[in-house]
C-alpha cells in the first residue's frame, strides 16, 4: 500500500494497528521476546515497529491503562534485528480488506475529493 501512496504524496495509516487484538498478537513468541527485552508491552512494541516504518497509527481502547500504555511509546528504538523478524511476521495479505488492491488504494486516495466538494486537493 505504502508504494502506492506516495506518488499521492499521502501517508499510511494504520487503521487497526493492533489488528483488534485478533491472530494470536498479543501471544506472538517474535513480539514477547522482543517487548522483554526492552521491558515493553506487545502492544507498544508493534506500534513502534509501525511507527518507525512511517506508518500512522491511531490505536483505539476502551480502557484507560490500555490508553495510557499506547501513549507511552517513546524511549527505546527497535533495532534492525528486530525490524527484520517483526517484518518477517507478515503474511503477505491485510486482515481486514484487500488495501494492496489498486483500484481500492485509488478509490481511497481519491475519496475525500469525489465527495467533499470542498476539497480540491
Amino acid at each position: 500500500m505504502r508504494h502506492l501512496a506516495k506518488p499521492y504524496g499521502t501517508q499510511v495509516m494504520a487503521w487497526a494497528p493492533l489488528a483488534q487484538g485478533q491472530f494470536g498478537i498479543f501471544e506472538n513468541e517474535t513480539l514477547l521476546k522482543i517487548a522483554a527485552r526492552h521491558g515493553k508491552t506487545v502492544a507498544q512494541v508493534a506500534l513502534r515497529y509501525l511507527i518507525e516504518e512511517g506508518i500512522i497509527v491511531i490505536p483505539k481502547s476502551v480502557h484507560p491503562e490500555r490508553m495510557q500504555e499506547n501513549l507511552v511509546n517513546d524511549g527505546f528504538d527497535l533495532t534492525e534485528s528486530e525490524r527484520l523478524e517483526i517484518s518477517a511476521l507478515d503474511k503477505g495479505h491485510p486482515a481486514f480488506a484487500d488495501f494492496n488492491n489498486p483500484d481500492l488504494a485509488r478509490f481511497l486516495l481519491g475519496y475525500d475529493a469525489k465527495f467533499n466538494p470542498e476539497n480540491k486537493n
